[in-house]
């Protein structure tokens, strides 16, 4: 049975202490437990709980750190810090609980303690507020609309906001149930292991619980607080044991300064390169594998070398605050051994990936010092000054490597081989007669694999009998290893799992990497040109898209909230402004990435009839690019953008902006991504929120009349072999012709170009309305006086004098959706039916 030793103490407490806040929610658990009906005491019945189940030995200290956990002369004695029952010299239990207490306080300083506001709301049936609700980069738009989730498991049907419970008892119930079920399925024999199912399991049920209820606006998930509060408390502990050498030569008074001084470390990982290292590819063979295993491996990169950290530092999964879309940011002691290992590990990782990957990526660390103040008040101003400290290091990426190693050897310089670069990357060398290098090789193995992966194993010791087989991957010292069905071999550090069929006899954490791909028939991947068979002409559509102005939501979007508080000397309720905490701000990362990571791949699979065939290369973070035909990529990005203003409480200040290029699929990938890239980046500069298609940049709240146009001439559009329609290609051609004269009238105001009027006039009676009085003769009407009034009033010439007609000239409106946007109708009018050209 597992023992722990005083640094797990810590870390599990901190993990542990409010777990209670889901139990005593619900009316049956809170009169169960003997202990009492605070949440403290459900916090220590679910310690009893892990006893009783033989999953950890019976340790009181760990009760008594987890049931008193709260500082205070206003607390009843059986929650209180003070009444801990010393069991050892020189108070060493009370110094671990002052750890934990006081880690609590930093992770949620923008809580009111919830004792001394109780009754003010009913805890039992508060929600989760969106924290997206409150985001506002204008002060003069007030949010006064907050959207809540329903208390429930998580999963892609239930993170959006919301969602009402009919009977939240009945809900909260079955979640705890179902947690209690799972934890007692655990079936491990280290802490370590079982400190990674129970985070795990915290994540699943405690997702959609306030961390506090007493506030106006609870926004913070309970898992958050969780999670950072170990994270704290475990750094704060290996802080004061570095530098004062035991618990014994601990003071009270050396922990109390973690408030105010420089006692963590706040460490920035961000992978640069991630562009040029996915599209990297010269040869269009078994692309869509490829570009899978490599936007794979970035993740890889990020975890690996998240986990190599908390491993060389003694930390925990908690310590990594955040971690998506190739960054993480870790909570560590701030002691003169960890900056010593740290710069051992930047040094080891971006030395492999200078010589090993021909410094295409490189591993940016950074660190900040920080306290429990910065951590609880000011987190988000700390998050900014290392982001800042991270962008400056961008510019010195292997300033050290290449003053030391300018040029890059390899094993095949000088031996009097024949060798060629790699066809598949041209980056490497290889044999004259090898299709391709290592690296490449690699990727068509990770590639062909992804798609079965069911777990993904990461080891740090006892790897030789392992690494040589199929599906694996050395990292800096850790073994990465894909299992489909196979039973996993050895004792890895943790298992990431992908489906819910496990048994929680190791370290298991669920996991998302944002990526999916579709199956033929053969259920091999689809490759980018059976994607493109699926439009009429045989295109592909690049999506890239990603959050408008995240940086501001992370700072300004928060830094205007105000809150109720209790003045503690006044009693009186007084307005300040909100604090961003650690745990805010892992709660807003958290959520964002869910959307992208977890939600996006997972609906574009579950509704691929109607959004066709979907190739996720990467999403994740607050980015996402995605390979379509190019007819459906339109289709996506409208869903797309549509679902996330559903996801972000429909807060105009949170938006998304897409660019699309339509490309072959025997375009180098490379070329194609850098098309969308640059479509995106016209978004942006054109001002955000909306898409860019055919060069063209246009709001979201644009696009529904360009396709409502666009449906016009699709329906209107006769075809080849049909008789349907009374728009041929020869006439879409000229109104492309009538669009550019209109935008060069526009550009230069030079009246020559008003000839578009009248030469458009001029084919609507040549072209158009002959065929109107053959359709209406066809129909029965012989009157030539009553079919001219009929034509008149026909909605397909009203929807094109409107535009290309006189009128257009009084009509400012018109006149711009002409010169701004009919490029794109026709345009996509033109492709759509590209295969079908008729002849004038």
């Amino acid at each position: 049975m597992i023992k722990l030793q005083d640094n797990e103490k810590v870390a599990f407490a901190g993990l542990l202490h409010d777990v209670g806040k889901l139990l005593n929610r619900s009316d049956e658990y809170r009169k169960n437990c003997t202990l009492g009906t605070q949440h403290p005491h459900l916090s220590s019945w679910f310690i009893d709980y892990l006893f009783e189940n033989n999953i950890l030995e019976k340790d009181n200290e760990l009760k008594e750190l987890v049931q008193k956990h709260h500082e205070g002369p206003y607390y009843d004695k059986s929650i209180n810090l003070n009444s801990i029952e010393e069991t050892r010299e020189k108070n060493g239990l009370k110094k671990l609980g002052l750890i934990v207490a006081r880690s609590d306080n930093y992770s949620s300083a923008e809580r009111i303690e919830e004792e001394s506001n109780f009754g003010k709301n009913n805890f039992k049936t508060r929600p989760l507020d969106s924290i997206f609700s409150r985001i506002n980069l204008r002060k003069e738009n007030e949010k006064d609309k907050i959207s809540r989730y329903k208390i429930s498991m998580l999963s892609e049907e239930n993170i959006f906001p919301d969602i009402r419970d009919e009977n939240p008892q009945t809900a909260l119930n079955f979640v705890i149930d179902e947690f209690l079920k799972e934890v007692k399925n655990i079936k491990v024999q280290d802490a370590k292991s079982l400190f990674i199912n129970l985070f795990d399991l915290l994540k699943k049920y405690t997702w959609s619980i306030p961390s506090d209820t007493q506030r106006k606006v609870c926004d913070i998930s309970l898992f958050d607080h969780l999670k950072t509060t170990s994270a704290i408390s475990l750094a704060s502990y290996n802080y004061h044991i570095e530098e004062e050498g035991n618990l014994k030569d601990i003071t009270l008074e050396s922990i109390k300064k973690d408030k105010d001084e420089n006692h963590f470390l706040l460490i920035g990982g961000d992978i640069s390169g991630i562009q040029k290292y996915i599209y990297g590819l010269e040869n269009t063979k078994n692309t869509a594998k490829r570009l899978r295993a490599r936007s794979f491996f970035i993740k890889l990169l990020s975890d690996v070398g998240a986990y190599k950290i908390i491993d060389s530092l003694d930390l925990t999964i908690a310590n990594i605050i955040i971690s998506s879309g190739g960054k993480f940011y870790i909570l560590a002691q701030n002691t003169e051994n960890t900056r010593e290992e740290l710069l051992k590990i930047k040094k080891e990782i971006n030395d492999t990936l200078y010589k090993e990957y021909q410094a295409d990526l490189f591993l940016n660390l950074e660190w900040l010092e920080v306290s429990g103040r910065d951590l609880g008040e000011k987190f988000s101003e700390r998050y900014d000054e290392l982001n800042d400290k991270l962008d400056v290091g961008k510019g010195k990426k292997f300033i050290d490597n290449i003053l030391h190693e300018p040029i890059l050897e390899n094993k095949d310089y000088g031996n009097g081989k024949k060798v060629r670069l790699c066809p598949i990357c041209n980056k490497f060398l290889v044999g004259e007669n090898e299709e391709s290098c290592p690296h490449c090789l690699k990727d068509l193995e990770f590639g062909s694999l992804l798609p079965k992966m069911k777990k993904l194993a990461f080891y740090t010791k006892n790897i030789d009998d392992i690494k040589q087989k199929e599906g694996t991957i050395n990292l800096f010292g850790i073994l990465c290893k894909i299992i489909k069905d196979e039973e996993i071999e050895g004792e890895p550090y943790l298992v990431n799992y992908y489906s819910d069929e496990i048994q929680r006899n190791m370290g298991y954490v669920k996991d998302v990497y944002g990526g999916y791909v579709p199956l033929n028939d053969n259920g091999a991947i689809k490759e980018f040109e059976e994607i493109a068979k699926e439009s009429s002409s045989k295109n592909l559509g690049i999506i890239k898209g990603d959050v408008d102005n995240l940086g501001l939501i992370f700072s300004v979007g928060m830094s205007g909230l105000e809150e109720e508080i209790k003045n503690e000397k006044t009693g009186k309720e007084e307005t300040r402004k909100g604090v961003i905490s650690i745990s805010r701000i892992a709660t807003l990362s958290r959520m964002l990435d869910n959307f992208f990571s977890y939600w996006l791949p997972k609906t574009l699979e579950k509704n691929k009839k109607e959004l066709g065939s979907n190739y996720v290369v990467y999403s994740g973070g607050d980015d996402f690019m995605i390979v379509s035909s190019w007819d459906k990529a339109v289709k996506v990005s409208k869903y797309i953008n549509k679902e996330f203003n559903k996801y972000v409480a429909n807060n105009d200040d949170i938006t998304i902006t897409i660019g699309i290029s339509i490309t072959k699929p025997s375009d180098p990938i490379y070329f194609s991504s850098k098309w969308a890239t640059e479509a995106e980046e016209k978004g942006k500069s054109s001002g955000r929120n909306g898409l860019v298609l055919f060069d063209t940049y246009i709001p979201w709240e644009n696009l529904e009349k360009v396709f409502g146009l666009i449906d016009f001439f699709g329906k209107n559009y006769r075809k080849e072999k049909e008789n349907n329609g009374i728009f041929n290609q020869g006439f879409i051609y000229r109104l492309l012709h009538y669009t550019d004269m209109a935008e060069s009238y526009e550009t230069t105001k030079n009246p020559k170009y008003l000839k578009f009027i009248s030469d458009f006039t001029y084919d609507l009676s040549r072209n158009i309305i002959p065929k109107l009085k053959e359709e209406y003769k066809n129909k029965g009407i012989t009157d030539d006086k009553l079919i001219n009034e009929k034509i008149k009033k026909d909605d397909r010439i009203i929807k094109l004098n409107k535009y290309f007609g006189i009128e257009v000239i009084e009509n400012q409106e018109d006149m711009k959706f002409l010169k701004i946007y009919m490029r794109v109708v026709i345009n996509y009018i033109v492709r759509k039916n590209r295969e079908n050209r008729e002849e004038n």
